[in-house]
C-alpha cells in the first residue's frame, strides 16, 4: 500500500479509498493541483477577456463601414458571453463541489464537462475572430460610403 497519510509528521501505509482525513497527502496534492490549474485558467481567461474587449473597442470605432462589422460584433459578444458563463461555472465548481466527497463527483464532473465545452466554443469563436482581425485587415474590407 502507498504511504499517504500524515500522522504527527509520520507517514503511515493506508489506502486512499476510504479517505476522510484532511491529512491525506494524495488528496491534498490533488486539490493543490486543481487549485493551481483553476488559477492559471482564470488568468488566461482574463487575458482573453481583455483581448476581446480591445477587439470590441476597435470594431465599434471602425463602425458599420467595416464589411464584417455585424459578424465581428456578434462573434466578439458571443465570445465574451461564453467567457462569463465559463467563469460562473468555475466559481460554482470551486465553491460548491468538494472533490474529496464521493457524492460531489458527478456534479463536479458535469460542471467540468460544461467548462470544457464552453472553452472549446470560445476557442473556435476566437479563431474565427482572428481571421477577420481589424488591425491586419486590408483597406478593401471597408465599404465605400
Amino acid at each position: 500500500m502507498p504511504k499517504n497519510y500524515l500522522d504527527d509528521g509520520n507517514l503511515t501505509e493506508q489506502s486512499c479509498d476510504d479517505c476522510a482525513k484532511d491529512t491525506c497527502l494524495i488528496c491534498r496534492n490533488f486539490n493543490r493541483y486543481a487549485t493551481k490549474k483553476s488559477l492559471s485558467q482564470g488568468l488566461i481567461d482574463i487575458a482573453l477577456l481583455t483581448a476581446n474587449a480591445s477587439q470590441l473597442k476597435s470594431i465599434l470605432t471602425a463602425g458599420p463601414q467595416y464589411r464584417f462589422y455585424h459578424l465581428m460584433l456578434g462573434l466578439i459578444v458571443a465570445s465574451i458571453a461564453l467567457q462569463l458563463i465559463q467563469a460562473s461555472l468555475l466559481c460554482v465548481l470551486g465553491f460548491s463541489c468538494n472533490i474529496n466527497k464521493a457524492k460531489c463527483h458527478w456534479r463536479a464532473n458535469f460542471i467540468n464537462n460544461l467548462v470544457v465545452l464552453t472553452t472549446t466554443c470560445t476557442t473556435v469563436i476566437n479563431t474565427i475572430i482572428s481571421l477577420f482581425d481589424l488591425q491586419s485587415s486590408p483597406r478593401f474590407l471597408f465599404q465605400d460610403p
